[in-house]
């Protein structure tokens, strides 16, 4: 449930984790209680942070809407955390290391977020663990065939990926190539290793795009070649 002795009991839940990240709840409303639940599992106490209550302030005014002062909700920082930098929304997000765990809040909306985690969160966290391997991940979609067929074709193939395929609910196989990398001079050869397979899916004239859906594959294909394209409604 969203109230303090819920998030207080899934953070107890959490007990020894390494990384702990929490997503909702950042809002300016009495229903928004990360924050206060975070610091009263920790122990500790939430600061104002004038800087932050401007930079608040001035998103509001940018936009021309009037900033109530329950917005000051997002200006408090846990004591001995940090601000991760919105910049899609108000809602900051919150970096702390307490007690060997290292605890993230981030505002709910995916469209916050995911930049979020991207340009804030990860690189500091990988940073902080001292985390020098990148996953690096490609997936394509197979269709018109099965996966017994892909196990087959890849059976002997020597590789230093990780290669999974998976049958999906709409029909086609999701064909996954993984590998941690270390370094940047490893990226040629990761995606040497991942046209050699594609290589073998063009060879038995097995079909297959990126991972977007069939209609946008067609769609891109019409826009590079300078089509159009028309319906008619008969009805």
């Amino acid at each position: 449930p969203d109230t303090i002795d819920g998030i207080v009991d899934a953070l107890k839940n959490s007990a020894g984790a390494d990384v702990v990240i929490c997503t909702g709840g950042l809002g300016p409303t009495d229903d928004d209680p990360t924050r206060d639940a975070l610091a009263a599992y920790l122990g500790t106490k939430l600061v104002f942070d004038d800087e932050m209550w401007v930079y608040i302030e001035s998103l509001f005014n940018n936009r021309g809407v009037t900033v109530y002062n329950s917005n000051k909700r997002q200006a408090f920082c846990l004591d001995g955390g940090e601000f991760l930098r919105n910049k899609h929304g108000t809602a900051p997000g919150v970096y702390i290391n307490k007690n060997g765990t290292i605890y993230i809040l981030l505002p709910g909306p995916p469209k916050e977020n995911r930049p979020m985690i991207e340009n804030e969160m990860a690189p500091k966290l990988l940073n902080d663990l001292n985390i020098k391997e990148r996953l690096f991940k490609t997936v394509y979609r197979v269709y018109g065939t099965g996966e017994s067929r892909i196990a087959d074709l890849f059976e002997n193939e020597k590789t230093d990926l990780e290669v999974g395929y998976y049958f999906t609910a709409d029909g086609y196989i999701e064909l996954h190539f993984i590998k941690n990398i270390t370094d940047d001079s490893q990226i040629d050869g990761y995606r040497k290793s991942i046209k050699h397979f594609t290589d073998l899916l063009d060879r038995e004239d097995i079909f297959y795009t990126d991972d977007i859906d069939l209609e946008l594959a067609l769609f891109n294909i019409l826009r590079k070649k300078g089509k159009t394209i028309s319906f008619a409604e008969s009805i």
